[in-house]
This record gives C-alpha cells, structure tokens and sequence, in this order.
C-alpha cells in the first residue's frame, strides 16, 4: 500500500453505481491505495505519483458500464488525502 486510507465516504451514486454493476467498494479502495489511478488522464497519473510522494491528495476515477440498461458509462471517483 504506497499510503493509508482517512475517511472513506461515497455518494449515493457512486454507491448505485457500484450496486448495478457488481463492483466491490473495497476492491476500488485497494486499487486506489496501490497506485492504480483508473482512467485519468495521463499528466493526472503523474500528478497523483508526486502527491503520494509529498502527501497531497490523491485522485482516481473509475469507469463503469451499466450492465442492467444501455445507459451511458458511470464514473465512480476517489478522493484521498493525508492524515
């Protein structure tokens, strides 16, 4: 784990999000915590590698397809900073 994890909160469409499409809240939470930034821009990833570095807040974004309906994709966003 490159850092630990403070308050952990999720909106209520980030949690129907994960419901709809099976995903595990901790699964993303771990993938977040281990450096896997998801799909952000490039520069964004780098800029996530210097805040691990420096103890600044950290962002992740992941992308979802609604598997029960032809719906756009969902984004399911992480946010974490240092304690």
């Amino acid at each position: 784990m490159l850092f630990k994890l403070g308050q952990v909160v999720a909106t209520p469409g980030a949690i129907r999000a994960m419901q709809e499409n099976g995903i595990e809240a901790w699964s993303l939470l771990s993938r977040h915590a281990n450096g896997d930034w998801g799909c952000i821009p490039e520069e964004d990833k780098l800029e996530n590698q210097l805040s691990v570095e420096n103890g600044y807040r950290r962002s992740t974004s992941g992308c979802a397809r609604n598997r029960s309906s032809t719906r756009q994709p969902q984004t399911i966003s992480l946010q974490s900073t240092c304690n």
